[in-house]
């Protein structure tokens, strides 16, 4: 982005982008079969990028998803926000709301939308409410996720 977006266009941005998504979902069929399980992490998770730690938690939540690999959900006050900017990018799952993203800024190093966050997510999936997860592939090479059990 060649220039810095006001903090109003980008949340006007991303109701346009979420508003898109949703209307792609409109005559989609929920699949009962599909499930969506969440625990609790038992242990420290953390995530590096550029050898720097961006999140590190006892509190992250596993969430397992039907025909998804597994993904890590952080509290966004274990998270280090001051690295990331909002972004107008948004998606829609059927199954958990209208997702939020955010780009990661560090030592002149920028991964685009890798970080995500469900902020007002359906009622089933109340528990990732406050919580942001990670993009692998957006960070690359540079990103790590350490799972230390207890």
């Amino acid at each position: 982005m060649s220039e810095k977006l006001s903090n109003q266009s980008i949340t006007e941005q991303w109701a346009r982008n979420a508003k898109n998504q949703r209307a792609r979902f409109a005559d989609y069929a929920l699949d009962p079969a599909h499930t969506i399980t969440t625990t609790l992490y038992d242990g420290l998770a953390r995530v590096i990028w550029n050898s720097s730690v961006i999140a590190e938690s006892v509190n992250a939540i596993e969430l397992h998803e039907r025909k998804h690999d597994p993904v890590f959900y952080f509290p966004q006050k274990d998270v280090k926000l001051k690295l990331f900017t909002r972004t107008g990018h948004a998606t829609h799952c059927p199954y958990k709301g209208d997702a939020s993203y955010w780009s990661l800024n560090a030592d002149r190093d920028l991964a685009e939308n890798a970080a995500w966050a469900y902020e007002s997510p359906i009622e089933a999936m109340s528990t990732i409410n406050g919580f942001m997860a990670f993009y692998l592939d957006a960070m690359g090479k540079k990103f790590g996720l350490i799972l230390e059990t207890t």
